[in-house]
């Protein structure tokens, strides 16, 4: 009797140390990532400010994944009032978890979140601390109100007012920066600088803007007048006092001096339209635009401003010569700045895919040519009513040098049939050339719908010229 008592308490004792020992384990409750409206929490601040224009069906939604290491997920709760009260999120088997609520417009919520294993562990509810700041204002008007404010001062050469609506975190680096504005003031006088926001977006980085701009400015080492178009783009960062910016895009509007260490990056131009470009000396020139993205970024930059209006602009690997309407008159030769590559389309028929050679892109339902069908060997399709085409016959792309003047038709409406082995010569809407060459064409019925894969390889010369030197 004593001895069965005896085993009985050891055995409750055992269960015992061996619930304890799991329970004390040292497997941390973590979790692994966490967003707010797709913003991530390691990218935030304490503060974070959410538009109400922006609020995807007007919620805020809290999402993210908790571990546990060998251990399980049992619980996650969400405080939106500093802890006073709880809500359960939606939990998976997986830890992934998400919660949404509606919130109201110019309140703040202090926001926790804790996350429970099967044990009773939890995270570190301290770590997941945010205010969040609803605001019914429009964020487009506070991204005008920065913008406008960065352009007064960059026209009114004041370094001081300028640099008060950099983020401190400026992504290019605020001395780089502030070194560059303070050159552009000493090189450019009589600078003049209009936008057009095209798109805002929000993402954890910050806000997105893509904007449209002219601009024109007078050199002071020449007294030659400079201006430009085109479009760039820039991140902002909300503050308690507003918008100020992150980063900011080739081709720069502030900071052209110091490009390659304030940009963070460069917006492909769609055309060839000259853009100013100038080096860390402060003198400039306009460019072509393609020769400005190959030339924006390299530290070697240096530009000669001629005594006939044109500019020599050379970097450690190229030397061309532009006119005073940045019109490139020598130098660079074409073969170095034809943009090649592969691509391939797929078609179901409608709508069609397309391929743009200004971009380089496979684009549905526009580009310079599409195809919407085809057979074994072709692809069938047509022509963008302004561009026009030479059928080269069942030649190498490689084996032409140049792309033919004249013979350049487009079908207007009619069907164009582009055969495997086959290359062709376009004119583009921009007066400049391209050349694709066939390379294979398939054609699939699985499902019962047909599918044509054409694919092929292209060049395009951005120059220009017609010529495509191997």
């Amino acid at each position: 009797m004593i001895l069965s008592l005896a085993l009985v308490l050891f055995s409750l004792a055992s269960v015992e140390a061996k619930w304890w020992i799991f329970g004390q384990s040292e497997e941390n409750v973590e979790i692994s990532y966490l967003f707010i409206n797709k913003a991530s929490f390691d990218e935030t601040g304490s503060k974070i400010t959410l538009f109400k224009e922006m609020l995807p069906e007007g919620k805020v939604t809290i999402n993210g994944k908790a571990s546990a290491g060998k251990g399980k997920i049992g619980s996650v709760r969400i405080s939106l009032d500093g802890k006073e009260t709880w809500k359960d999120a939606n939990l998976s088997e997986s830890g992934v978890f998400e919660f949404s609520f509606r919130p109201e417009m110019g309140k703040t919520y202090a926001i926790f979140i804790e996350v429970s294993d099967t044990t009773g562990k939890t995270n570190d509810v301290s770590a997941t601390s945010r205010q969040v700041i609803l605001s019914d204002r429009n964020v487009m008007s506070f991204i005008k109100e920065a913008l406008d404010k960065m352009i007064a001062a960059y026209e009114g050469h004041d370094p001081k007012a300028f640099m008060i609506l950099v983020s401190e975190d400026f992504a290019g680096d605020m001395t780089n920066l502030d070194r560059a504005i303070r050159k552009d003031f000493s090189s450019f006088d009589d600078i003049d600088l209009n936008y057009t926001l095209n798109n805002i977006t929000s993402d954890s980085k910050g806000i997105s803007v893509s904007l449209n701009y002219r601009r024109s400015l007078v050199s002071t080492k020449t007294g030659q007048s400079l201006k430009d178009k085109g479009v760039t783009e820039f991140v902002f960062k909300m503050g308690d006092r507003g918008a100020k910016v992150y980063s900011m895009k080739n081709p720069l509007i502030f900071g052209v001096t110091g490009a390659p260490n304030v940009a963070t990056g460069t917006v492909t131009s769609t055309t060839n339209d000259p853009i100013i470009i100038a080096d860390s000396r402060g003198y400039a020139a306009e460019v072509p635009a393609q020769t400005y993205n190959q030339m924006v970024t390299d530290d070697s930059l240096k530009i000669t401003n001629n005594a006939d209006g044109s500019s020599t602009v050379k970097t450690s690997d190229k030397t061309i010569t532009v006119d005073k309407n940045g019109k490139q008159t020598g130098g660079g030769n074409p073969s170095e700045t034809v943009e090649k590559g592969s691509r391939t389309i797929v078609s179901t028929g409608h709508p069609p895919v397309g391929f743009s050679f200004v971009n380089g892109e496979v684009i549905i339902a526009a580009g310079d040519f599409m195809i919407t069908g085809g057979g074994p060997g072709f692809g069938y399709g047509f022509i963008e009513p302004n561009v026009s085409y030479v059928d080269l016959g069942n030649v190498s792309m490689g084996s032409v040098n140049e792309a033919p003047e004249a013979g350049y038709t487009n079908p207007a409406g009619m069907g164009v049939r582009f055969r495997e082995g086959n290359t062709y010569a376009f004119k583009l809407a921009n007066g400049k050339y391209g050349l694709m060459e066939v390379k294979s064409v398939t054609e699939d019925w699985g499902g019962g719908i047909m599918q044509i894969t054409m694919r092929f390889e292209y060049k395009y010369q951005p120059s220009g010229s017609r010529k495509f030197l191997p």
